[in-house]
């Protein structure tokens, strides 16, 4: 993990290309960084929120967002990646136009709905690996059919704790 060198020898954007991001964020206090997943499988490109979770921004599969030597600082062409997440959302905005057009009123209504909130609840799973096996020990356990999902595995897991820790 290391910060982007927005001056940097091709870096292709500016800090001020990410306008999506709160201006807050994008400031000295919650420098972008980018984290290697794999040479195979590229970046993250994120900050670290004041609650130290990690936000990510952009996903850079070809090492884009800060050329390096080992590329010959190229920017390399990639494709859009799907976003189910971005998919939904142009969907429901399409309904919304539809909505608004008739006069319904439902616009309103799917707008607030897509403004999310930090305060808001919502259901996230982070499964640690310890040795790399545990993600194809879970996926095989799944296949299975032995569990339904990753929370069951995790609920499981979380059950077992609870217990051994009642039992101390």
């Amino acid at each position: 993990m290391h910060p982007i060198d927005w001056g940097g020898k091709h870096v292709p954007i500016k800090l001020d290309d990410l306008d999506w991001i709160d201006e807050v964020y994008r400031g000295r206090e919650f420098p972008i960084v980018q984290i290697a997943v794999s040479k195979a499988e590229g970046r993250f490109v994120g900050f670290h929120d004041e609650d130290g979770i990690f936000q990510i921004v952009l996903l850079d599969p070809l090492h884009n967002a800060q050329p390096s030597k080992y590329n010959d600082y190229k920017v390399r062409l990639s494709k859009p990646l799907g976003c189910e997440v971005t998919a939904l959302r142009y969907e429901v905005s399409q309904v919304m136009a539809k909505s608004r057009a008739r006069g319904c009123g439902c616009d309103a209504d799917l707008t607030a709905a897509l403004r999310w909130r930090r305060d808001q609840r919502g259901a996230a799973l982070v499964m640690p690996v310890v040795d790399g096996t545990e993600i194809d020990d879970a996926d095989q356990l799944i296949a299975e059919g032995r569990v339904a999902s990753y929370r069951d595995i995790f609920a499981v897991g979380l059950i077992a704790v609870l217990e051994r820790r009642l039992d101390s």
